[in-house]
């Protein structure tokens, strides 16, 4: 099938599944991108190899993670849309090469660790024990300091991001027993 043809068809369908319209256009944006780059014409074109190419190429383009995270989002989907319409013969989503961008991040940054995983030493890499200090005590002077520290000092010490202190529940935690009243 014509590259063309299948676009403007997985286009009709991003429509008739209701997606936003922001959505659909991140979406066309990185398969349009996909395509441009590696000369895509038909359906057969597409390859383990001209994912991998593609991938590569906007990481060493040094983009953010977060647009890259929208292009391999649209990717992945167009290539599901592909493989259950029987336009291709093979389920491209499940590859490593169609992750996200902070299985990438994770070994730029810590090696071949996973990311998220917190090691006793990471955040003493990044925050020095003197700034920790003082992150603390600040923290503490400001309105709900009490609180403010102890939220901190979790994301220190387990070494979470602002999404897991997020999502975070007093009901995700094992408490001793009155500590929980406090909180």
């Amino acid at each position: 099938m014509k590259i063309n043809k299948a676009i403007e068809n997985y286009h009709k369908f991003l429509r008739s599944e209701d997606k936003a319209k922001s959505t659909i256009n991140n979406y066309m944006c990185g398969i349009n991108k996909f395509v441009e780059v590696n000369n895509i014409l038909t359906t057969d074109d597409i390859n383990t190899d001209k994912i991998a190419e593609f991938r590569n190429r906007i990481i060493e383009a040094g983009i953010s993670g977060t647009t890259f995270n929208v292009y391999m989002a649209g990717i992945r989907s167009f290539l599901l849309y592909l493989y259950e319409a029987e336009h291709i013969q093979k389920d491209y989503t499940r590859l490593k090469i169609c992750k996200s961008f902070k299985d990438e991040k994770a070994k730029t940054i810590r090696g071949e660790r996973q990311y998220g995983k917190a090691v006793e030493d990471d955040v003493g890499k990044i925050i020095t024990a003197e700034h920790q200090k003082l992150i603390l005590e600040t923290a503490e002077q400001m309105r709900y300091g009490s609180r403010n520290r102890m939220i901190l000092e979790v994301a220190l010490v387990c070494g979470f991001r602002v999404v897991d202190l997020v999502r975070l529940r007093v009901s995700s935690l094992t408490l001793k027993q009155g500590i929980q009243e406090k909180i």
